[in-house]
């Protein structure tokens, strides 16, 4: 999923580490909201919904009050700016964030996988998927 390679390579530039949880959540979350909610994807949608929901929730509850919320924006020839603005987390709890993060996206892609078993139609799109969604968990190991 192209998205989902987006999602790390635009949060995975992010100069401040202490936005990149955040700025996961978002991009999981808008490609969440872009698959269809019936059908052989709906149970994809809400794997992906829930993971954007349980990071969105670590990041606030781990905000930094002495940082400001921001938007991400990257320049060059393909700008981009995240969809909504994120949240800071502090830095001293970076390193556990980022393993509960990385845990967060392990779980919904052995998920994925699980239910890539469940339809031949459906299997190669969730074995994608999952593996997309793991692509991020190695962004958030590399930090």
């Amino acid at each position: 999923m192209q998205q989902l390679t987006g999602a790390r390579d635009f949060c995975g530039r992010i100069a401040d580490a202490d936005y990149i949880v955040d700025c996961l959540a978002s991009e999981v979350g808008a490609l969440a909201d872009q698959m269809a909610e019936r059908g052989d994807y709906a149970e994809a949608r809400q794997e992906l919904e829930q993971a954007s929901r349980s990071l969105a929730q670590l990041a606030t509850a781990n905000r930094d009050p002495a940082k400001s919320a921001a938007r991400a924006r990257r320049t060059g020839t393909q700008p981009r700016t995240s969809a909504r603005e994120l949240t800071p987390t502090r830095r001293a709890a970076l390193g556990n964030l980022l393993d509960d993060a990385s845990g967060i996206l392990e779980e919904a892609e052995t998920t994925l996988l699980r239910a890539s078993q469940r339809g031949a139609e459906r299997r190669v799109h969730f074995e994608r998927i999952a593996e997309a969604v793991g692509s991020n968990k190695v962004l958030l190991r590399s930090l």
